[in-house]
Protein backbone atom coordinates (compact mmCIF):
# COMPACT_ATOMS: atom_id res chain seq x y z
CA UNK A 1 0.00 0.00 0.00
CA UNK A 2 1.35 3.51 -0.53
CA UNK A 3 1.47 5.79 2.20
CA UNK A 4 -0.70 8.74 3.10
CA UNK A 5 2.12 11.13 1.95
CA UNK A 6 2.56 9.62 -1.02
CA UNK A 7 -0.71 9.45 -2.16
CA UNK A 8 -1.14 13.55 -1.39
CA UNK A 9 2.00 14.32 -3.61
CA UNK A 10 0.39 12.37 -6.52
CA UNK A 11 -3.26 13.63 -6.54
CA UNK A 12 -1.90 17.31 -6.36
CA UNK A 13 0.25 16.59 -8.68
CA UNK A 14 -2.24 14.85 -10.91
CA UNK A 15 -4.88 17.23 -10.05
CA UNK A 16 -3.19 20.24 -10.98
CA UNK A 17 -1.74 19.17 -14.21
CA UNK A 18 -5.09 17.67 -15.45
CA UNK A 19 -7.45 21.04 -14.74
CA UNK A 20 -4.76 24.33 -15.30
CA UNK A 21 -4.76 25.61 -18.64
CA UNK A 22 -2.54 24.32 -21.25
CA UNK A 23 -2.85 23.09 -25.00
CA UNK A 24 -5.15 20.38 -24.30
CA UNK A 25 -7.65 22.03 -22.01
CA UNK A 26 -7.74 25.22 -24.71
CA UNK A 27 -8.49 23.14 -27.69
CA UNK A 28 -11.29 21.38 -25.77
CA UNK A 29 -12.60 24.77 -24.77
CA UNK A 30 -12.64 26.50 -28.18
CA UNK A 31 -13.92 22.66 -29.26
CA UNK A 32 -16.91 22.93 -26.17
CA UNK A 33 -17.33 26.46 -28.17
CA UNK A 34 -18.07 25.37 -31.82
CA UNK A 35 -19.50 21.46 -31.54
CA UNK A 36 -20.47 20.97 -27.61
CA UNK A 37 -19.93 18.01 -25.54
CA UNK A 38 -21.78 15.24 -27.87
CA UNK A 39 -19.27 15.77 -30.60
CA UNK A 40 -16.13 16.29 -28.35
CA UNK A 41 -15.92 12.85 -26.62
CA UNK A 42 -13.75 11.12 -29.43
CA UNK A 43 -10.95 14.46 -28.72
CA UNK A 44 -11.85 13.85 -24.55
CA UNK A 45 -10.94 10.21 -24.58
CA UNK A 46 -8.53 10.18 -26.76
CA UNK A 47 -6.29 12.35 -24.84
CA UNK A 48 -7.78 10.63 -21.43
CA UNK A 49 -6.35 7.40 -23.16
CA UNK A 50 -3.27 8.78 -25.13
CA UNK A 51 -1.49 10.60 -22.24
CA UNK A 52 -1.50 7.56 -19.93
CA UNK A 53 0.13 5.40 -22.89
CA UNK A 54 2.53 8.40 -23.15
CA UNK A 55 3.23 8.41 -19.24
CA UNK A 56 3.40 4.75 -19.21
CA UNK A 57 6.10 4.58 -22.36
CA UNK A 58 7.76 7.10 -21.15
CA UNK A 59 8.05 5.79 -17.02
CA UNK A 60 9.29 2.68 -18.53
CA UNK A 61 12.51 4.10 -20.67
CA UNK A 62 13.18 6.93 -18.90
CA UNK A 63 15.65 5.28 -15.83
CA UNK A 64 17.48 3.51 -18.98
CA UNK A 65 17.81 6.04 -21.66
CA UNK A 66 17.54 9.37 -19.94
CA UNK A 67 20.03 10.74 -22.33
CA UNK A 68 17.94 9.83 -25.50
CA UNK A 69 15.11 10.73 -23.29
CA UNK A 70 16.16 14.28 -23.13
CA UNK A 71 17.22 14.57 -26.98
CA UNK A 72 13.98 12.99 -27.97
CA UNK A 73 11.64 15.77 -25.61
CA UNK A 74 13.87 18.58 -26.93
CA UNK A 75 12.57 17.47 -30.54
CA UNK A 76 9.29 16.85 -29.86
CA UNK A 77 9.41 20.48 -27.93
CA UNK A 78 10.26 21.94 -31.38
CA UNK A 79 7.23 19.84 -33.55
CA UNK A 80 5.08 20.70 -30.43
CA UNK A 81 5.68 24.46 -30.61
CA UNK A 82 5.66 24.81 -34.65
CA UNK A 83 2.27 22.42 -34.27
CA UNK A 84 0.82 24.83 -31.29
CA UNK A 85 1.44 28.19 -33.12
CA UNK A 86 -0.51 26.68 -36.16
CA UNK A 87 -3.41 26.03 -33.97
CA UNK A 88 -3.52 29.10 -32.29
CA UNK A 89 -3.23 31.05 -35.62
CA UNK A 90 -6.60 29.27 -36.46
CA UNK A 91 -8.23 30.31 -33.07
CA UNK A 92 -6.87 33.91 -33.19
CA UNK A 93 -7.82 34.01 -36.84
CA UNK A 94 -10.36 31.79 -37.84
CA UNK A 95 -14.24 32.91 -37.38
CA UNK A 96 -14.81 29.48 -38.13
CA UNK A 97 -14.33 27.95 -34.54
CA UNK A 98 -18.03 29.29 -33.49
CA UNK A 99 -19.66 29.24 -36.42
CA UNK A 100 -22.10 26.47 -36.83
CA UNK A 101 -22.00 25.67 -40.06
CA UNK A 102 -18.50 25.32 -40.63
CA UNK A 103 -17.26 22.57 -42.44
CA UNK A 104 -14.19 22.09 -40.55
CA UNK A 105 -14.68 18.88 -37.82
CA UNK A 106 -13.60 18.08 -33.83
CA UNK A 107 -10.28 16.61 -33.06
CA UNK A 108 -10.95 12.66 -33.99
CA UNK A 109 -9.58 10.34 -31.01
CA UNK A 110 -6.84 9.15 -32.69
CA UNK A 111 -5.53 12.81 -33.66
CA UNK A 112 -5.94 13.39 -29.89
CA UNK A 113 -3.76 10.17 -29.02
CA UNK A 114 -1.58 11.35 -31.06
CA UNK A 115 -1.17 14.65 -30.32
CA UNK A 116 -0.20 13.64 -26.97
CA UNK A 117 3.32 12.77 -28.43
CA UNK A 118 4.13 16.28 -29.67
CA UNK A 119 2.19 18.84 -26.92
CA UNK A 120 5.57 19.97 -24.42
CA UNK A 121 2.81 20.08 -21.24
CA UNK A 122 2.04 16.37 -21.76
CA UNK A 123 6.12 15.77 -22.30
CA UNK A 124 6.60 17.90 -19.59
CA UNK A 125 3.65 16.20 -17.06
CA UNK A 126 5.20 12.94 -18.50
CA UNK A 127 8.81 13.40 -17.54
CA UNK A 128 8.01 14.82 -13.77
CA UNK A 129 5.79 11.92 -13.03
CA UNK A 130 8.67 9.48 -13.89
CA UNK A 131 11.62 11.73 -12.74
CA UNK A 132 10.02 12.89 -9.49
CA UNK A 133 6.91 10.85 -8.44
CA UNK A 134 8.17 7.47 -9.17
CA UNK A 135 9.55 6.25 -5.94
CA UNK A 136 11.87 3.00 -4.69
CA UNK A 137 10.18 1.78 -1.93
CA UNK A 138 7.22 1.00 -4.08
CA UNK A 139 6.57 -1.52 -7.28
CA UNK A 140 7.81 0.85 -10.66
CA UNK A 141 4.99 -0.91 -12.67
CA UNK A 142 2.46 -0.69 -9.92
CA UNK A 143 2.96 2.96 -9.73
CA UNK A 144 3.40 3.15 -13.12
CA UNK A 145 -0.06 2.05 -13.78
CA UNK A 146 -1.56 3.74 -10.75
CA UNK A 147 -1.11 6.81 -11.68
CA UNK A 148 -2.34 6.08 -15.19
CA UNK A 149 -5.13 5.07 -14.01
CA UNK A 150 -5.42 8.09 -12.25
CA UNK A 151 -4.89 10.42 -14.90
CA UNK A 152 -7.09 8.30 -17.18
CA UNK A 153 -10.34 9.02 -14.44
CA UNK A 154 -8.69 13.31 -13.97
CA UNK A 155 -8.79 13.59 -17.78
CA UNK A 156 -11.83 12.77 -18.30
CA UNK A 157 -13.64 15.19 -15.46
CA UNK A 158 -11.49 17.60 -16.65
CA UNK A 159 -12.17 17.79 -19.98
CA UNK A 160 -15.63 17.69 -19.52
CA UNK A 161 -15.47 21.00 -17.19
CA UNK A 162 -13.58 22.55 -20.05
CA UNK A 163 -15.66 21.63 -22.59
CA UNK A 164 -19.28 22.45 -20.85
CA UNK A 165 -17.72 25.76 -19.46
CA UNK A 166 -16.49 26.41 -23.19
CA UNK A 167 -20.58 25.31 -24.35
CA UNK A 168 -21.57 27.70 -21.84
CA UNK A 169 -20.00 30.64 -23.36
CA UNK A 170 -20.83 29.50 -27.06
CA UNK A 171 -24.65 29.81 -25.83
CA UNK A 172 -24.35 32.87 -23.56
CA UNK A 173 -21.61 35.42 -25.67
CA UNK A 174 -23.82 35.85 -28.81
CA UNK A 175 -22.22 38.72 -30.55
CA UNK A 176 -19.43 38.23 -32.91
CA UNK A 177 -17.22 40.52 -31.15
CA UNK A 178 -17.27 38.63 -28.29
CA UNK A 179 -16.85 35.39 -29.56
CA UNK A 180 -14.00 36.93 -31.77
CA UNK A 181 -12.33 38.28 -28.68
CA UNK A 182 -12.81 35.13 -26.70
CA UNK A 183 -11.20 33.22 -29.85
CA UNK A 184 -7.74 35.68 -29.61
CA UNK A 185 -7.62 35.39 -25.95
CA UNK A 186 -7.58 31.40 -26.61
CA UNK A 187 -5.04 31.95 -28.82
CA UNK A 188 -2.78 33.94 -27.40
CA UNK A 189 -2.73 31.97 -24.09
CA UNK A 190 -2.60 29.17 -26.24
CA UNK A 191 0.87 31.11 -27.41
CA UNK A 192 1.82 31.79 -23.91
CA UNK A 193 1.36 28.18 -22.28
CA UNK A 194 3.02 26.68 -25.30
CA UNK A 195 6.50 29.62 -23.92
CA UNK A 196 5.97 28.18 -20.67
CA UNK A 197 6.33 24.20 -21.34
CA UNK A 198 9.25 24.57 -23.62
CA UNK A 199 12.75 23.56 -22.37
CA UNK A 200 14.41 26.47 -20.47
CA UNK A 201 17.69 26.33 -23.30
CA UNK A 202 14.44 27.52 -25.71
Amino acid sequence: MFSVNYLIAILLFTISTSFTPGPNNFLLLSSGMKFGLRKTWGHIFGIAIGFPIMLFIVGLVFSSIATLSTILFNILSIIGMIYLAYLAYKIIFSDLLYKENSKTKPISFLQAVLFQWINPKAWAGAFSIASSYIVLDYNFLTQLIFISLLYFVLIIISSITWVIFGSFVKKNVTKPIYLKTINIVLGILLIISIIQMLPEKF
